[in-house]
């Protein structure tokens, strides 16, 4: 064979090899982001990634790697909650890609989006005692507040999910009240929420006591 056409031929299979190789063995991003199920970042998160070294989530609840492989290659991502949040489900599978973009280069920027559910939610009572104030609020038998004069309090709160809660006004210091120390129950939802406590008091009227006309009569002597 001609050495011209040999020279050429191998050119042409150098090429065909590079190309395969960059296709086989390519730069991608991959960009990571854990929040809660209320869409809050979720911070010191562990990730580990196939190919990738092991990190944790920024402050942003984030964090990114630059992967050697090909378009359409799959992965594992592995998520470690932190303290304070339920174990993560399992591995989060995802895919290599190299997208085209509209100037007619391409993009392998590849982003997951994952979370962490809390343990444990945050609540607000919210009270509302109308005719008295001043009233302790007694929270599973111990009192964490009162009203204030006119019967208004607003108390943070940390609940667990499905865990029932018992809320009591104290009328114990103001006994003419009715009706006596309420009580609600609250079940806590798997979510932030508002806890709504609302009594309606009267005071009872003291019983007046009327003294009775005598009975006694006069009567003739004979």
């Amino acid at each position: 064979m001609n050495p011209k056409r040999w020279t050429v031929l191998l050119l042409g299979v150098g090429a065909v090899i590079a190309s395969c190789d960059e296709s086989v063995s390519a730069p991608y991003d991959v960009r990571v982001r854990v929040t809660t199920d209320m869409g809050e970042p979720v911070v010191a998160a562990g990730l580990r990634v196939q190919g990738g070294a092991a990190a944790v989530s920024d402050p942003s609840g984030g964090h990114g790697w630059s992967l050697r492989g090909s378009d359409g290659e799959r992965r594992l991502l592995t998520v470690s909650c932190p303290a304070g949040y339920r174990d993560h489900a399992g591995p989060v599978p995802f895919v290599l890609r190299r997208l085209a973009v509209v100037d007619g280069s391409s993009t392998s920027t590849t982003e997951i989006a994952t979370e962490c559910i809390p343990l444990t939610r945050q609540g607000v009572l919210v009270v509302r005692a109308r005719g008295a104030g001043s009233l302790p609020i007694v929270i599973d038998g111990k009192q964490v507040g009162a009203t204030n004069d006119q019967g208004v309090a607003h108390l943070p709160m940390e609940l667990v999910p499905g865990s029932e809660v018992r809320v009591t006004l104290d009328t114990t210091a103001q006994p003419r009240l009715i009706p006596a120390s309420p009580t609600q129950r609250f079940v806590a939802e798997d979510r932030d929420s508002i806890l709504a406590f609302e009594a309606a008091f009267h005071t009872e009227t003291p019983h007046k006591w009327r003294r009775r006309p005598s009975q006694d009569r006069p009567y003739r002597i004979n």
